[in-house]
């Protein structure tokens, strides 16, 4: 039964004391099937697994927690006439070596057993990455919704390698804060940390594109898991056969042909009884299944 994703997070948040109000996740959307939860992990570390996955953010505003979803509209524009200092020059390129050619997620599938599955996002075509990565997460998701989730990881990896800015604002742009999406010199960029100091803050801009956040993408289907060997013989079934004799030796006596079978594979033979006083004395002769001979 999938659960809401706004449910999930406020009950974590809820299980660490958090007090009703002073959490907000409303925004988000999605579902969840599953989740591995240990007690000795800090509930943080939960919502960031799931904050990677459905791709959000946590955010303080004001007195509250509150979870916003990536991809949203951007809330202004910076002017670069507003820049504080030498911050116009402070642009920092990532590595090409933090893009990957393929992109693996292992997960736990809603059709795959106990065994974690694997999901990848593949960009052969794409000569600027190199290698492999694989990223886990303790989810259970369907097949198709974690072949999404990887797609979606791997455009933001690329997306955000086009750099980040850092740059210093005046205390008018103070409602700013980390999750926030704005356009500074025409790109898009996510607001990833906010520092405050007298009358300025520091910002640290990472290139967004709200496309990436979409995806079509089809998994492919788990191996089915083996199913579990029967240990329980289960139920006996005896149906009467009505056949002319099959043996010489049954013409002697007045009898009937009957035919027994188990249920399963845990099955190994029958004992049928016969009563001729009404159930003071019985006849009996064991049965075997001849595969068990």
């Amino acid at each position: 039964m999938p659960y809401p994703l706004y449910a999930v997070v406020a009950e974590i948040c809820e299980r660490a004391g958090l007090p009703y109000g002073k959490f907000d996740t409303t925004l988000l959307e999605g579902y969840v099937l599953g989740m591995q939860i240990s007690n000795e992990a800090p509930a943080f570390e939960h919502i960031q697994e799931l904050a990677k996955a459905f791709f959000f953010d946590p955010v303080n505003r004001g007195d509250s927690l509150v979870f916003t979803p990536r991809g949203a509209e951007p809330v202004m524009t910076i002017d670069e006439n507003d820049l504080i200092g030498d911050s116009d020059d402070e642009k920092t390129r990532r590595s090409p070596e933090e893009i990957v050619r393929v992109l693996n997620l292992n997960y736990y599938d809603a059709d795959g057993g106990i065994d974690t599955c694997k999901q990848t996002s593949d960009r052969s075509i794409d000569t600027r990455g190199e290698g492999e990565k694989n990223i886990e997460t303790p989810l259970v998701l369907e097949t198709d919704q974690a072949a999404q989730i990887a797609v979606i990881m791997h455009k933001v990896m690329i997306e955000e390698q086009r750099g980040e800015f850092e740059i210093t604002l005046p205390d008018s742009y103070l409602k700013l804060t980390p999750g926030d999406v704005v356009l500074f010199r025409g790109d898009r960029c996510h607001i990833d940390e906010v520092s405050l100091d007298i009358g300025e803050q520091k910002i640290k801009l990472i290139h967004d594109r709200k496309s990436a956040y979409q995806s079509q993408a089809f998994g492919v289907a788990p191996i089915a898991p083996p199913a579990p060997v029967p240990l329980v013989p289960g139920s006996t079934t005896i149906e009467f056969i009505d056949a002319p004799i099959l043996a010489s030796g049954d013409d002697l006596q007045l009898g009937y042909y009957i035919a027994i079978a188990g249920s399963n594979s845990a099955w190994a033979g029958a004992t049928v009884a016969l009563s001729l006083d009404g159930g003071g004395r019985t006849l009996s002769n064991p049965i075997i299944p001849i595969s068990k001979r």
